[in-house]
């Protein structure tokens, strides 16, 4: 008699069953679209399409291990459902407008796989979450790394594999000098990977490498052996791919090195990837028993009477206004960013200055663009004073998805260490007005074996409307004012001058405002004077 009390209690009406699905549906489909932005521009997370195949067949591997369905206390996990529902309604607006935050994305994860578990425990109770926590965790490894995470992990690998493979091409006869993360020979230079770029096969063997271990006896943090081992796969694949590029540059030159770049980093990831396979098919270790699923009859009594005694109503009353709660979060979307745009700033361009002395157009690469997503890139380089030099680049993004990206993937403090050059003094901001534009210009001292290097940079877009706004837009209160002035679609650009050559930094940066004047340019006078000619 007992055993059917449990068996109706623990079925779950349609209804509710649906009010649920609804819910969880909605974040997971929130999830997976602001995770798609960044697999689709930025290149380092390309593997994230991988994902959710892979966590589908996770699903279904642990469905088969699914017992009866046992739930817990309902109402507790109500209680957490509808927290999880309430936080979604903000971040669904703030996320909108701030498509690469970073953080924001980790607590969008965290919401959703709480939420789906607090619905796993409603169904089918403890014994459910326990088996399925693992595919729900395993989104994370698609979610973007913090910047102050990602940055200087990837920048300590990247220089200790440069380090490792100028050593070995010396032992081996070829003359080798490491640069940063990029090892120079005569045959031109070889990156451990691309300046301002991590190193992408060490974050997708973290992805495969956890997918796998669910195939061997690794359970709870044993697993994190497996990724231990294809972090070591990955750096030893990646440390012959550079001494076999050196050797083809040695035979071919750098054209050659340029042709087998790309090929030599597929077959080196294919490599890392079927031993990682091959270790997880034979990889020793005792699988711990799973525990029992069943709850002894006196307990499953208690369930089911406490089932019995809810109140139903309530209960469906709640998660019908969670819903309506989601679909008012995407209406208040919607009409929040629709409406009241803010006036955009002045729009300026860069025309490089015709009167320097051995003005040399600088090249920038493919691999350049392809990081950066930029839709402008044009760089030069003159010299005017004997004794000195100057670079510059200016990169531009139209107003979309991409342009978002730009303030987290291009700054001196990113790019330049992974070059070689040490960051020697980081002086600050300062204002300059260039004609009715007024910038903030950041100003940076590096050396290298040559000696200092000043670096003037700026980073701004057409709605930051001023230079303080240009200097708070990446932290969290900039990011929640830009928010609440309805700022959402605007373009990005960027200037970066180098000098060198200079004896104190005063002297740089007097001349740096000088060519400043010079080469930025209201976009309007620009397309005037094209026109006109």
């Amino acid at each position: 008699m007992q055993e059917a009390t449990v068996t109706t209690a623990t079925r779950l009406p349609a209804i509710e069953k649906t009010l649920l699905a609804l819910i969880v549906g909605y974040a997971w489909v929130l999830l997976l679209w602001h995770l798609s932005v960044f697999w689709r521009v930025l290149q380092d997370y390309e593997y994230g399409w991988a994902v959710p195949p892979l966590l589908v067949i996770l699903l279904l591997r642990r469905r088969k291990q699914l017992p009866a369905a046992q739930p817990a206390n309902e109402f507790g996990s109500l209680a957490g459902i509808a927290l999880c529902v309430a936080a979604l309604l903000p971040l669904r607006v703030i996320l909108d407008g701030n498509l690469d935050w970073r953080i924001g994305m980790w607590v969008l994860a965290a919401i959703t796989i709480a939420l789906t578990l607090l619905a796993v425990n409603v169904i089918g109770g403890k014994a459910w979450v326990r088996i399925l926590a693992f595919p729900m965790l395993f989104i994370l490894t698609g979610v973007p790394w913090p910047g102050h995470v990602e940055i200087p992990l990837t920048t300590g690998l990247m220089r200790f594999g440069a380090f490792i493979a100028t050593e070995l091409l010396n032992l081996f006869g070829i003359v080798a000098d490491q640069q940063g993360s990029v090892v120079e020979t005569a045959a031109g230079l070889i990156g451990v990977d691309e300046a301002c770029s991590g190193i992408k096969s060490l974050q997708t063997m973290v992805m495969i490498a956890l997918f796998l271990s669910d195939f061997t006896p690794l359970r709870g943090l044993y697993r994190f052996w497996m990724v231990f081992l294809g972090a070591i796969l990955a750096m030893v694949t990646n440390l012959i791919r550079i001494i076999v590029l050196a050797f083809i540059g040695t035979q071919g030159g750098s054209q050659a090195v340029d042709s087998w770049h790309d090929i030599t980093g597929s077959l080196a990831f294919g490599v890392a990837c079927l031993f990682l396979i091959v270790l997880a098919r034979f990889l020793p270790g005792t699988r711990s028993k799973p525990k029992s699923a069943d709850l002894p009859a006196a307990e499953a009594g208690e369930v089911a009477r406490d089932r019995q005694l809810g109140q139903r109503p309530f209960f469906r009353l709640v998660l019908a206004g969670c819903v309506l709660w989601l679909i008012g979060a995407e209406a208040l979307r919607f009409w929040w960013f629709q409406s009241n745009q803010p006036a955009e700033g002045r729009r300026w361009t860069a025309i490089w200055p015709e009167s320097g002395v051995n003005q040399q157009p600088v090249k920038v690469s493919d691999s350049i663009r392809g990081q950066l997503q930029c839709d402008v890139g044009d760089a030069m380089s003159w010299t005017r004073e004997p004794g000195t030099k100057w670079i510059g680049y200016f990169f531009e993004w139209k107003p979309g998805v991409k342009a978002y990206f730009a303030r987290s993937q291009h700054a001196p403090e990113i790019c330049l260490p992974a070059t070689g050059r040490r960051l020697l003094q980081d002086l600050g901001y300062f204002d300059y007005q260039v004609g009715k534009i007024a910038v903030r210009i950041r100003h940076e001292v590096f050396e290298d074996e040559t000696g200092p290097i000043n670096v003037f940079f700026i980073m701004d877009g057409s709605a930051v409307r001023n230079v303080d706004e240009q200097l708070k837009a990446d932290s969290v209160s900039g990011r929640l004012r830009s928010v609440w002035q309805r700022s959402k679609e605007a373009d990005r650009r960027s200037m970066e001058l180098i000098g060198v050559g200079y004896t104190s930094p005063e002297a740089a940066e007097e001349r740096a405002k000088e060519w400043f004047s010079e080469i930025i340019t209201p976009e309007i006078e620009r397309n005037n004077a094209i026109q006109g000619s």
